[in-house]
């Protein structure tokens, strides 16, 4: 009969040091990005200054519009629109987050101010007019030059995409538990839990 050893006990250090490791890292990481100024922009947030926002909304509009087979001369005609609605929403005024910010100091007063409040409001309320104006007049130029055939395709495109979005869920993951991803809805084809 062979006597076994007895069983060392695994060394707590190991498992400390990895989680110490760990947390250094994404201590430095986090410590990192906020170092360098860099806005957060994940899940939706962040701020962007209005150059990056024309820069994002000219790729995407280029994106969309090679998808329907747009010729180059309606990509420039319709990025001229996008250029000129971004300027007029810049000038338009203050960003809601700024309106937010001057809410909220009316609030944290000793004392509220209703009619600072109510004149708040309602100039939010006209910066809100304005700018789905601005939007509206420029979706109407831009559908301008494109032909009735690209709309369509267009306007299948987009509505695709919010599906297959609304799909994904509340958190954007288009990943099932069982790890299969569903780019389609069951009710277009595509698979689902009782599909496979």
């Amino acid at each position: 009969m062979t006597s076994r050893p007895a069983a060392t006990p695994r060394p707590r250090f190991l498992r400390l040091t990895v989680v110490s490791l760990a947390l250094m890292v994404g201590a430095g990481t986090a410590g990192f990005a906020l170092a360098t100024g860099a806005p957060f922009q994940g899940w939706g947030s962040g701020t962007w200054d209005p150059g990056q926002r024309l820069a994002k909304l000219q790729f995407m509009t280029k994106r969309a519009l090679d998808a329907v087979g747009a010729t180059s001369e309606q990509e420039n005609r319709v990025h001229d629109v996008i250029a000129s609605a971004a300027a007029a929403l810049a000038k338009e005024g203050a960003p809601i987050a700024d309106t937010r910010q001057r809410l909220v100091e009316l609030l944290k007063a000793p004392t509220v101010d209703r009619s600072a409040v109510e004149a708040l409001r309602a100039e939010m309320v006209r910066s809100i007019d304005a700018r789905s104006r601005i939007v509206a007049g420029a979706l109407v130029d831009a559908a301008g030059q494109l032909s009735a055939e690209q709309r369509t395709k267009l306007i299948e495109r987009v509505t695709a995409a919010i599906e297959q979005r609304r799909a994904a869920g509340p958190w954007g993951r288009a990943w099932q538990m069982d790890g299969q991803r569903r780019d389609r809805l069951p009710s277009e084809g595509g698979s689902g839990p009782d599909r496979d």
